[in-house]
């Protein structure tokens, strides 16, 4: 109902700072995102998320003087979650939110909103033409986490998938900090590891390891993933997912045949053939799923792992020229 949206904008900017606190914001805020954001809408948020910015700046600001446990790390988190949502990017509210953060104590921030803000800060310093470079919230989120215990991480590989996804999109480099995710990666259930979480984790990895001047090599977390996507039925897989794992094993220059060949046969939904990659080259495309850059991924990863691998690429090119794979970016 955009015109209840309006009416309470209206309400929301005729508030004093007194009356809306940042808990508040946030909730009122994520709302307006979602609102936004949605096919057709033509509701208009700028004004309302400038006074919400001027409102907990002020309140932010105010925290030297305040007891800072009145503003919870989750509230927090929500606000900055909810500016990104919405592509609204107040580099001064962040800059608030990032102070805002750091004096908080370790121990009032979890897991969860530890990944959401890191989430939000990475977009907001990685955009186009962005002046944001926040190193203490990340420095101070790093310590936060090499100071939990390992089996706390490891409950949350939701949350160890986000943080090193951050971390890494951001360009910041704490290889402790990237060893100890990957300690709590390999501690995980996996029953608790959805696919794109193990995406995620192995391309972030990936990209840690292969930049110029990395010391970091970490063949123990490839192997931990590669014998949990092997163990996995196909319909546990997205396409997405099969490409972005390939992709990763390759850009690490982790050769594992037995990986390569499990993805190009999630990627075709074939039963095991007699011998490796014999009948690719001529099935029918089962890849109406795919996107064509999915297929290229894969395709380029499975050529990169050796000779068997060229023979696989070869038939998910050509099965990627096919009317029935599905066109678009991936």
């Amino acid at each position: 109902d955009e015109e209840l949206f309006r009416i309470l904008a209206g309400h929301v900017r005729a508030m004093p700072a007194a009356a809306l606190p940042i808990r508040d914001s946030a909730r009122i805020l994520c709302a307006f995102s979602l609102a936004r954001n949605r096919a057709g809408s033509r509701i208009t948020i700028g004004p309302l998320f400038r006074h919400v910015s001027i409102v907990s700046i002020l309140a932010m600001e105010a925290l030297p003087t305040l007891d800072s446990s009145q503003h919870r790390a989750s509230d927090l988190s929500a606000l900055a979650r909810s500016y990104v949502q919405a592509g609204i990017w107040d580099e001064k509210l962040f800059r608030s939110l990032s102070g805002a953060v750091r004096q908080l104590p370790g121990e009032a921030i979890n897991f969860k909103d530890i990944a959401e803000l890191v989430n939000a800060f990475h977009k907001i310093q990685t955009r186009s033409g962005s002046r944001l470079r926040d190193g203490a919230l990340f420095m101070r989120m790093s310590a936060i986490v090499k100071s939990r215990e390992l089996s706390a991480l490891a409950a949350e590989p939701r949350a160890v998938a986000n943080i090193v996804n951050a971390y890494a999109k951001a360009q910041i480099w704490d290889e402790q900090l990237f060893r100890r995710l990957s300690r709590a990666a390999r501690m995980a259930d996996p029953k608790r590891l959805s696919d794109s979480d193990i995406a995620v984790i192995v391309a972030s990895f990936a990209k840690a390891q292969s930049r110029h001047g990395a010391r970091l090599r970490d063949g123990a977390l490839f192997r931990r993933m590669s014998l949990i996507v092997q163990s996995r039925k196909a319909s546990e897989f997205s396409p997405r997912s099969v490409a972005n794992i390939a992709a990763a094993f390759a850009h690490a220059g982790v050769w594992d045949r037995a990986l390569f060949w499990r993805m190009s046969r999630l990627a075709l939904r074939l039963g095991r053939p007699p011998s490796p990659f014999a009948q690719l080259s001529s099935v029918p495309s089962p890849l109406v799923n795919f996107k064509h850059q999915e297929l290229a991924s894969i395709a380029w990863a499975v050529a990169k792992a050796g000779v068997e691998g060229a023979q696989a690429a070869k038939g998910l090119a050509g099965a990627a020229a096919l009317p029935g794979a599905a066109g678009g970016v991936g």
